[in-house]
């Protein structure tokens, strides 16, 4: 009887958590707890202090690996910051995410791109090799390490 009740609990509670998992948002990565997140600037964040805490940055996603899923290039108030995760550790789809609204969390910093990742992804990305060869000069940018991502 024990055992009955046991198989009974566990198979609902693998189909409520099956059923939970078919939402439309989706936890990648880590989860974690989202924070409200009101008006962000992304020159008020201190990008040199290594000892910050994670924080946690919302946008709109433009594009994403479109061969592993290894990253994302988010609209954060009409600025372009990309995403890569934390040691490989996790992907998201390869399509149908453009558009769509996303909370990363992790750590933000300043990066020189060379020229070889510059082209690297935009291989990825699916552009013509006339775009990848016309690539010639590194570029410093933002980037975010995420070890987590909410998609909407």
């Amino acid at each position: 009887m024990i055992n009955k009740i046991i198989v009974l609990c566990s198979v609902l509670f693998f189909t409520l958590y099956t059923y939970a998992q078919q939402g439309d948002s989706k936890f990648f990565g880590e989860q974690f707890e989202i924070q409200i997140l009101d008006e962000q600037k992304l020159d008020k964040i201190d990008v040199f202090d290594d000892a910050a805490n994670p924080i946690q940055i919302k946008g709109k996603i433009i594009s994403s690996c479109a061969k592993k899923g290894c990253w994302i290039n988010m609209d954060i108030d009409g600025n372009s910051l990309f995403v890569k995760f934390k040691d490989y550790g996790f992907f998201v789809p390869t399509s149908g995410l453009e558009g769509k609204s996303t909370i990363v969390n992790g750590k933000l910093s300043v990066d020189t791109l060379t020229v070889e990742t510059l082209r690297h992804y935009a291989e990825d990305d699916g552009r013509s090799q006339n775009e990848i060869l016309a690539i010639k000069e590194p570029k410093v940018t933002f980037s975010f390490l995420a070890d987590g991502v909410y998609i909407q």
